[in-house]
C-alpha cells in the first residue's frame, strides 16, 4: 500500500484548548451509548468551532454524567450532567423530545454558542473550562479579556444609546409641499402659490 505523503500542516491544530471567550460551534454528534469507568451513563459530545476564524475547525469534546449510583443506566434529572445536556439541546434549538436518542440525532448539525473561562489544569494537563451555553445571538463571539483577574461578560450586540450629554440629533428639514404654476410651469410653495399666481407673467 502506498501512503499519501501529504501532511496538512495548516489544517492540523496544535491542541484544542479554548481561551476565555464565546465561540460558535456546530454539533457534530452526541454519543448516547457512552459510559463512565464506573458504569454510569455519560453521553459524549463532539463540537467543531465555526467562529471566530482564528479557531475555526478546532474540536471541542464534552461529556455529561447523567447516571447515578442508584440509577446508573438512565438520565437522572438532578445531575449536573443532565442540566448541561439539556442546555446544549435548548441552546442549539433542538426540537423537544422525551427520548435521549432522538434528541441526540436531531441536535447533530445544529449550532450554539459556548462560553469558556480561563483554561484550567488537572492531572491530564490544560483543558477548556465551560462557563455556559447560549443561543446564537445571545452573546458576542470572540475572545474575552481579563479585567482585574475576572472574566468580563460580553453582551450581545445592540445599538449603543447616545450619551446623556450628547445633543439631540436634528432631523433633516422636510421640503415644503409645492404645486406647479400653470403660467410659468415652475414649482411653487403651496403657501405662496396664491400670491405668485397673481403676479406671474410666465417664463
Amino acid at each position: 500500500m502506498t501512503t499519501n505523503d501529504y501532511f496538512p500542516w495548516d489544517e492540523v491544530h496544535e491542541g484544542n484548548v479554548f481561551t476565555a471567550g464565546t465561540f460558535m460551534f456546530k454539533i457534530e454528534e452526541i454519543n448516547v451509548d457512552n459510559y463512565s469507568n464506573s458504569g454510569k451513563l455519560m453521553p459524549k459530545s463532539r463540537f467543531t468551532c465555526v467562529e471566530p476564524a482564528s479557531f475555526q475547525g478546532r474540536a471541542h469534546f464534552d461529556q455529561y454524567v447523567v447516571g447515578t449510583d442508584e440509577n446508573p443506566t438512565e438520565v437522572n434529572p438532578g445531575t449536573m450532567g443532565a442540566r448541561n445536556l439539556k442546555a446544549v439541546f435548548k441552546c442549539s434549538q433542538t426540537p423537544r423530545s422525551d427520548k435521549l436518542s432522538e434528541l441526540a440525532a436531531n441536535a447533530a448539525g445544529n449550532s450554539l454558542l459556548i462560553q469558556f473561562g480561563q483554561p484550567v489544569e488537572d492531572d491530564y494537563g490544560l483543558k477548556s473550562k465551560v462557563i455556559g451555553y447560549f443561543k446564537i445571538g445571545e452573546r458576542e463571539v470572540g475572545e474575552l479579556k481579563s479585567k482585574g483577574g475576572s472574566i468580563a461578560a460580553t453582551p450581545a450586540k445592540s445599538a449603543a444609546p447616545l450619551p446623556s450629554s450628547a445633543p439631540p440629533v436634528a432631523k433633516p428639514a422636510s421640503k415644503p409641499a409645492t404645486v406647479m404654476c400653470t403660467v410659468c410651469n415652475k414649482p411653487q410653495p403651496v403657501s405662496e402659490y396664491s400670491t405668485h399666481i397673481e403676479s406671474c407673467v410666465g417664463q
